[in-house]
């Protein structure tokens, strides 16, 4: 089963079933100036899939690829800096 998870401020801070939850709580919690990113995280594997705010997506993705913890199978279990 796939989860959807949210992060901010360098930890995981919600969890959720639906993606568009995931997403709603995320562009909220970005109003207040934060970078957030909602990963999809499955069984091996974590795939972002949005950054808010949507002005700084391409930052998010750099720190996104640039993680800490992140081993050479790709498992993603780092967190954005």
């Amino acid at each position: 089963m796939r989860r959807y998870d949210v992060a901010f401020d360098g930890q995981w801070q919600g969890k959720f079933e639906c993606q568009q939850d995931a997403e709603d709580w995320a562009e909220d919690v970005a109003a207040s100036g934060r970078l957030v990113f909602v990963v999809e995280k499955g069984l091996l594997r974590s795939s972002l899939v949005a950054v808010y705010p949507a002005d700084r997506e391409e930052e998010g993705h750099y720190r996104w690829n640039n993680r800490v913890g992140v081993d050479s199978g790709g498992i993603a279990s780092g967190m954005p800096l």
